[in-house]
């Protein structure tokens, strides 16, 4: 999850520095922020250490 986080904010600062993709840009930083805190409170049910690793939210 974390490795995601950091793909939608890399993406986020290549897009702000291009033109018409401001929006987009704030759209993959928001997407990072909850990805990276969700993570908190996950735990992996799946596949651990893999790419197709699945997670269980914990609500508590």
């Amino acid at each position: 999850m974390i490795e995601d986080a950091y793909k939608f904010c890399r993406a986020a600062e290549i897009l702000v520095s291009e033109r018409n993709m401001m929006k987009i840009s704030q759209i993959n930083a928001a997407l990072s922020i909850e990805i990276l805190l969700k993570s908190f409170f996950s735990s992996v049910v799946d596949h651990p250490g893999k790419v197709y690793a699945t997670y269980k939210f914990e609500k508590n």
